[in-house]
C-alpha cells in the first residue's frame, strides 16, 4: 500500500499523522500478508491492525471529547462501521481462508476506506484541535 508520505493524507497534527503512518504500515503488512497467501500470518497482521485501530480510535474519541468536537457522533459512526467490517473479514477469514473475496476486500475497500475517512473525518478533527487553530493553545 503505498500511502506513506502522502501529503493528501497528513493532517498537520503530529499526534493523530503518527498514529496514522502507524497504521497504514500494518494495513500495508496485511495487504501483503493476504497477498502472500500466508493464512496464519495474515490473521496476526489483521488482529494486529484491528488492536491498533481501536486503539487510535479510542485517542480520536477522547481528543473529541475534550475539544467539544461538533461532528464526533458522526465520527464515530464511520469508526463503528470500519471496526464492525474488518470483525466480519476477520471471521470470514477463520471460517473460509484467505478468499479471493478477502484479497480484494483488504487491498481495495479497507485501504480506501482508510484514505477516505483520514480525508473526510480525521483531517477536519486534527483543524479543531491543532493548537495553531486555536490561538497557540496546547492540545
Amino acid at each position: 500500500m503505498r500511502t506513506t508520505g502522502s501529503a493528501e493524507l497528513d493532517t498537520h497534527y503530529a499526534p493523530m499523522d503518527k498514529d496514522h503512518q502507524e497504521l497504514i504500515a500494518l494495513l500495508g503488512a496485511l495487504v501483503g500478508a493476504a497477498d502472500s497467501g500466508n493464512k496464519q500470518k495474515t490473521t496476526g497482521a489483521i488482529d494486529l491492525f484491528l488492536v491498533r485501530v481501536r486503539q487510535h480510535f479510542d485517542f480520536e474519541d477522547r481528543l473529541m471529547r475534550e475539544h467539544g468536537y461538533a461532528q464526533r457522533e458522526a465520527h464515530n459512526e464511520a469508526h463503528a462501521s470500519f471496526v464492525q467490517d474488518i470483525e466480519r473479514f476477520r471471521q470470514e477469514l477463520a471460517k473460509k481462508g484467505l478468499t479471493n473475496a478477502f484479497r480484494q476486500w483488504a487491498g481495495g475497500r479497507l485501504v480506501n476506506w482508510f484514505k477516505f475517512h483520514i480525508k473526510a473525518h480525521d483531517i477536519g478533527l486534527a483543524q479543531a484541535v491543532s493548537p495553531k487553530s486555536r490561538g497557540g493553545k496546547r492540545a
